[in-house]
């Protein structure tokens, strides 16, 4: 999984030619916390097809502004979403 940040962020996503799931989220969020073993999963599975991150919107405020992102658990696939079918609902994967 990738550790995004301010630096690298629009490199790694906005440029990226992969789906890419951004994960943004930031220390003490329980829904984050509860998401967290889901994306793991999402990442060992899809294999290398798409492109999983996590930024942190306290440590990475300039993106989260850039993005006029104030909230934490925020999910963004970016790219050809029909391409990749997975969703996330209250903790389950639908397919």
């Amino acid at each position: 999984m990738l550790e995004l940040n301010d630096e690298n962020f629009e490199e790694e996503v906005l440029k990226n030619q992969q789906i890419v799931l951004v994960d943004f989220w930031r220390p003490g969020c329980r829904a984050c916390l509860v998401m967290d073993p889901i994306i793991d999963e999402i990442d060992k599975e899809i294999n290398n097809k798409a492109k999983i991150g996590k930024l942190n919107i306290f440590e990475n405020p300039e993106t989260a502004k850039k993005l006029r992102f104030q909230q934490c658990l925020f999910l963004l696939f970016l790219k050809t979403v029909n391409q990749f079918k997975k969703q996330l609902d209250c903790g389950q994967k639908k397919f």
